[in-house]
């Protein structure tokens, strides 16, 4: 009986790792379905990854510090569609035309590569967008640690940065802050 145990406890870990393996990529690739199956019917979509507790911090931190700057776009994602990359996509746009795909190129580390303007076929490449995701564990799941962007920076840098800047203009944020 305690071998059947053993056997049972070791078949419920290769599973497990098995699951972890794959688990990443799939939690990628289930988002985007559902990220662009909803842009058609919905518009703008405003579905978010879950993000490590680090990730959703700084995120929050960001937010926080934008809530105190009086002008101008401010905030991670203000500027762009961080899941797509662009400020632009195709009114079409959804799963199947994208030609999405995610590879998992190491544990945790999802390459996703997608057209956002599919149905301007005369752009060549020029709407191919190609970034990695770094999930991690938390509480049993696979969440988003960070985003590699192929401008060589990374979700994490662009939020500091903006934040560094942000604390860098005590008159903007003690004036507000007064009021």
């Amino acid at each position: 009986m305690p071998v059947f145990k053993l056997l049972l406890v070791l078949l419920t870990l290769v599973a497990h790792g098995q699951a972890s393996e794959t688990g990443a990529r799939d939690v990628i690739d289930n988002f985007y379905r559902a990220y662009l199956g909803s842009r058609e019917a919905q518009g703008d979509s405003r579905r978010e990854l879950n993000y490590s507790a680090s990730l959703k911090a700084l995120i929050e931190e960001n937010y926080r510090l934008c809530r105190w700057h009086a002008d101008g776009i401010c905030g991670w994602g203000a500027n762009e569609d961080v899941y797509l990359n662009t400020q632009e996509v195709d009114p079409d746009l959804h799963y199947e035309s994208s030609a999405f795909q995610a590879v998992e190129v190491e544990p945790g580390q999802v390459t996703v590569t997608f057209n956002v303007y599919p149905s301007m076929t005369e752009a060549g490449d020029y709407y191919l967008k190609q970034f990695t995701y770094h999930l991690v564990q938390e509480h049993g799941i696979w969440v988003v640690d960070d985003i590699d962007y192929p401008r060589g920076t990374s979700a994490r840098e662009m939020i500091n940065e903006e934040n560094r800047w942000l604390v860098s203009q005590p008159c903007r944020l003690l004036n507000h802050q007064a009021q």
